[in-house]
């Protein structure tokens, strides 16, 4: 399998120092150019140019006149104003007030916690309420009326931190210990080891607190990893931290019988438990854990699943650390925090805040009415990049007309869909209504990808389409009048996009480690239409969301006469089988062209010379293509094609396949330089240990025997699995050795039991596949290797009724050998082959009339 080696300090702190301070500037000139419906006077402070910025107002002072914030101009503001026992926030727009909310409960002071466009309103010692802008609200601020106020402004840094432990024992960086013990673990020869560091905490009879010394934090995705080293053993995160006795925790406790996960708010001493999530959480055991908290929620992840969504007041600012429950020790790695994205913002902040709603239309929820024969808008000020995922429930009635905008509420972009109208649709519209006299439903999906959106609508209403977007981002409306109806709306990141690696810099230049380190890995030439051209396939990849992109040279790239092209084809022995993406370059000129299957679905010319990159990029139906990092066009195919490989061709020159960039969100690539949180152990001991016993000084994620303290072994079985599910199709395939150990034989006589289990519950292995290579039969080792369908065994080849395939491990010069493992599955055909010292060997291919519904 891949390693990485932990070679260098990687802790990054970006906390920039930011003088806390504000100048006054006079409104007389604002006023003269703007409306006066609700009139600024006074002065206008500013403070210093930050998006992040708290603002302290005492509560008394608001009976004397309102408190302007977010000052555009004169009669563009935010407007803060006490009447009786209410406070009311309202946002003024070209002079005209409009209610965006109340809170009930006021105390001595209102702080309002800008964050870019959000706002956020405590008071009475807890969160009360939020809105939001379009664009971040400036630090520019007012007050109006006899009585004037004073407001203490404070500037506050981006929550931005990272750090994976890799540095001296006595180095604790950010880190400021409260309370246990904390410490840098390490293995010797962390220069060459796959991950060779982790922080260690330990608490005694009190709670073991380990905090980082920065600003207090709000408004962030805070992630780790965390490993639990003996039952009943608890700890976490801490955040919104104020002291001992006041702070919020995401505790991870393991136990014999499962353990838990649980949210705690600790307030005067005491612990009030907010949620609770029943898991497996064992000790020794790796887990992730993510929290997305903004003002008044809280989301949970536990190795990628949503676990639990918690609205609360405790819910506010602090300081951000780590903690070990009393009597408990836990390791701690791969520490990653940084601000929400506007899409994981508008994910979690309630539409009631979030929308702005102009017009006759209800919002319960995330549900829309537009009831009125009035036309009606609601528009999410957020701006939604890359990643961003809208998910909704559309309906019409007869006569009804609706409306998806994705441009905002600015008009003639090519970016609404009209979905249902008594009229026709208008030029700027893309889309041709469902029948006007016939009720409808229908599903909507948009994508932000690359700067366009992937917009799909399924049910009565269909539409594929790709639409470029301004500026890249997605500013989504709906509007709409006599029955049109909106629900279900949802607001979601999209899976992480993972750049695949095939190399490892740090072993480049051990010899015996090329055969996993090469530029060529994994590439076959194939057959091209003419003798000059040079084509590749990577058939190791295979998915139905990928983008590769193929660089030139500045060598190739001032050629007068080329051929270049990247693809995404079906099958491995053509380029042509599936997507390709073709440049042309001659006499100054270059035309590219999209084909599928040899077809050529476009053609257009590039004024963008010289040619630097191809990218062609594929998410299921849609494919676009880019031209030197420009998006060029794109294509919606009517059907779902079959999972695509990458492909690369050049002509008169050969490609440089190490520099053929791949990613996808489908693809899971494990070079074991962070904590395994998304594996499981099922027997053994799997650490980053070392392979050879003559040559200690490098080491990699390793699985051994149980032994006990002598050394002796109590149970061989050395199991771990995937935490995740594998649907469908899929390829798997790792790079392996076997260890050092002189005291089992020589030559490694003792290499056996290769085995790949595909079940479908995890506590049966004969819920699905074993796929064994050198098993034993009867006393005898590396004797077999065959397939067990169930637990029982079955042909291992179509065309043949003998369950023992003819291949047995090759052991002999293996002491420093990597041997490749390729398990396929393409529907019910299976086939996986071995690489060893003699070559690449068929196992097994067979198919499987009726393939189980095994997915661990």
């Amino acid at each position: 399998m891949k390693k990485q080696a932990a070679i260098i300090l990687t802790a990054v702190v970006i906390a920039a120092a930011l003088a806390a301070g504000a100048r006054a500037l006079t409104v007389k000139s604002l006023e003269e150019r703007t409306p006066k419906q609700v009139k600024l006077t006074g002065t206008v402070f500013e403070g210093d140019p930050v998006v992040n910025y708290n603002l302290t107002v005492p509560a008394a002072a608001l009976s004397g006149g309102p408190f302007c914030f977010g000052v555009k101009d004169a009669a563009d503001f935010c407007m803060l104003s006490a009447r009786g026992g209410t406070l009311a926030v309202e946002r003024v727009t070209g002079g005209v007030p409009a209610r965006l909310a109340d809170v009930k409960a006021v105390g001595d002071e209102v702080v309002l916690m800008v964050r870019g466009p959000l706002c956020g309103i405590r008071t009475d010692g807890g969160f009360k309420a939020f809105f939001v802008e379009n664009e971040n609200i400036p630090p520019r601020w007012a007050w109006m009326g006899e009585k004037k106020g004073k407001a203490a402004f404070r500037p506050l840094a981006a929550v931005l931190f990272a750090d994976s432990f890799m540095r001296m024992k006595a180095d604790e960086g950010e880190w400021r210990p409260l309370s246990g013990e904390w410490k840098i673990v390490s293995l010797p020869n962390p220069s060459r080891s796959a991950n060779a560091f982790r922080l260690a905490g330990t608490a005694g009879k009190e709670e073991a607190f380990d905090l980082l010394d920065l600003p207090d934090w709000d408004n962030y995705r805070a992630e780790v990893n965390v490993r639990p080293l003996s039952s009943g053993a608890a700890g976490g995160m801490v955040f919104d931290w104020r002291g001992e006795g006041d702070y919020n925790a995401v505790l991870l406790e393991a136990g014999k019988k499962g353990g838990a996960v649980r949210v705690t708010a600790r307030r005067n001493g005491k612990d009030e438990t907010l949620g609770t999530f029943e898991g497996g959480f064992f000790p020794g055991q790796w887990y992730n854990l993510v929290i997305e908290q903004t003002f008044g929620r809280l989301v949970l992840e536990v190795n990628g699943v949503k676990a639990l969504d918690i609205s609360s007041p405790r819910f506010s600012s602090g300081k951000f650390g780590l903690t070990v429950r009393p009597g408990g020790n836990m390791q701690f790695d791969d520490l990653d925090v940084r601000p929400l994205t506007p899409t994981e913002t508008a994910g979690l902040v309630s539409p009631e805040g979030a929308w702005h709603l102009f017009g006759p239309v209800e919002m319960k929820g995330g549900a829309f009415r537009f009831g009125s024969a009035t036309e009606g808008f609601a528009f999410l000020p957020l701006k939604l990049g890359e990643g961003s995922v809208v998910e909704g429930e559309l309906s019409w009635k007869a006569g009804s007309r609706g409306m998806l905008m994705l441009g905002g509420m600015t008009p003639g972009e090519k970016s609404a869909l009209l979905v249902a109208s008594a009229r026709p649709a208008a030029p700027e519209e893309l889309m041709e209504s469902p029948p006007a006299r016939r009720d409808g439903e229908a599903s909507f999906k948009v994508s932000v990808v690359k700067g366009s959106a992937l917009l799909s609508l399924e049910g009565d209403a269909v539409f594929h389409g790709i639409i470029p977007l301004r500026e890249g981002m997605l500013s989504l409306g709906l509007a709409g009048s006599g029955g049109f109806s909106c629900a279900g709306v949802k607001v979601e990141s999209a899976g992480r996009t993972r750049v695949v690696l095939w190399r490892n810099e740090i072993f480049t230049h051990e010899s015996t480690m090329r055969n996993w380190n090469d530029d060529g890995l994994h590439w076959k030439r194939v057959r091209a239409e003419n003798s000059r051209a040079f084509a590749y396939v990577n058939d190791r990849i295979c998915s139905r969301n990928l983008e590769a992109t193929l660089k030139l040279t500045d060598e190739q790239a001032a050629a007068e006469k080329f051929e270049a092209a990247v693809a995404l084809p079906f099958e491995a022995g053509a380029l042509d089988s599936g997507y390709e993406l073709r440049a042309r370059t001659a006499d100054g000129r270059c035309e590219v062209s999209l084909k599928l299957k040899g077809e050529t679905l476009w053609s257009g010319e590039v004024e963008d010379l010289p040619l630097r990159t191809l990218t062609i990029y594929r998410r299921g139906r849609f494919v676009l293509s880019f031209v030197n990092g420009r998006y060029f066009r794109g294509y919606v195919s009517p059907d779902e094609l079959p999972l695509s490989m990458v492909g690369c061709l050049a002509s008169p020159f050969v490609p440089k396949l190490g520099d053929v960039e791949i990613s996808s969100d489908s693809i899971y690539e494990y070079l074991f330089n962070t904590a395994p949180s998304d594996w499981k152990v099922g027997a053994g001991v799997w650490e980053v240990l070392n392979r050879w016993q003559c040559d200690p000084r490098w080491s990699w994620f390793s699985g051994d025997s149980t032994r006990d303290a002598r050394g002796k072994v109590t149970d061989p079985l050395a199991l771990l699995w995937w935490r995740r599910h594998v649907k469908g199709d899929f390829t798997f395939e790792m790079y392996f050795g076997f260890k050092m150990d002189r005291a089992r034989g020589a030559k490694y006589s003792y290499a056996r039991d290769v085995d790949l289990a595909l079940v479908s519950d995890t506590a049966d292995m004969d819920s699905g596949y074993q796929f064994i290579i050198g098993g034993a039969k009867g006393k005898k080792i590396n004797a077999v290797s065959r397939v067990l369908r169930n637990g029982e065994a079955i042909p291992w080849r179509d065309g043949t009724t003998s369950t023992e395939s003819p291949y047995r491990l090759f052991t002999s010069q293996s002491h420093r050998f990597w041997f490749h493992y390729l398990l396929k599955r393409r529907g019910g055909r299976f086939t996986l082959e071995f690489t060893d010292q003699k070559g690449t060997h068929r196992v097994f291919d067979f198919t499987d009339p009726d393939p189980l519904d095994a997915d661990r």
